[in-house]
Formats: C-alpha cells, structure tokens, sequence
C-alpha cells in the first residue's frame, strides 16, 4: 500500500488554485499566496459565506428600474462566478446603464489587470465632473 502525504499548506494552495481557476481569473502567484492566507481565517471565510448568502439578485433586478444615477456594470469576458450576460442584462434594465467588458479577464479583473480597472473608474469619475 502507497501513502500518499500532502503539506496541509500546499493542499491549500492547491484548493485556491482550483478555487481561482474556477472563476475564470488568473491571478500572480503572490495572490494565490493572498488567497490562500485568507482563506484560512475563519472570520473571512463566514463574512464572505455570509454576504452571498444574503445576495437578493431578484430584488435588485425588481429595484433597478428606479435608480436615476448612471451606473456603469463591469465584467471580465472569462467571468465563471457572475457570468458577463448578468452584468449586461443590469445594464439594460438601468434607465443610465451602461456595461463594460474586459477581454481575456475573470471574475478577479480587478487583480489580474488593476490598471484596465482603475483607468475605467476614473473615466467614470471624470464623465460626472463634466
């Protein structure tokens, strides 16, 4: 009989490696490192379980309609977690929606190109200025 014996640190990573993956991303590998960190506190953990579990996507879809403020819905094409047609059909249902993609990104854009973000939100910021 073989026995296999795994760090219980690399069965982590391994874990948010797939865990990542999943959701379309690719992150560096300081991260998945970051990931992993986190994904070891259970207070983390229970906030971010809690918060998806208290998501009320009907309502916001039944709300939408009434919001007069522009809203810019953002998504990265490779999204696995929220997949890109939600972001576009919120759009739709805004009265000033708009929607962006990202090329080649995930649900983690906002990791794997922080610069493509960023320069999105301060051409947000700068349309409200005008």
């Amino acid at each position: 009989m073989r026995v296999l014996i795994v760090d219980a640190d690399e069965a982590r990573r391994d874990r948010v490696v797939s865990l990542i993956e999943g959701t379309g991303s690719k992150v560096s590998e300081r991260m998945i490192d970051c990931y992993a960190m986190l994904l070891s506190r259970s207070g983390h953990v229970a906030g971010a379980l809690k918060m998806m579990a208290n998501w009320n996507v009907e309502g916001l879809q039944r709300k939408i309609g009434l919001v007069a403020a522009p809203i810019v819905f953002a998504s990265g094409d490779r999204d696995r977690a929220v997949p890109p047609s939600l972001a576009e059909e919120a759009a739709r249902l805004a009265p000033r929606g708009a929607f962006r993609g990202f090329p080649g990104l995930g649900h983690l854009a906002h990791e794997e190109d922080p610069e493509a973000v960023a320069a999105l939100i301060r051409d947000i910021a700068a349309a409200q200025k005008s």
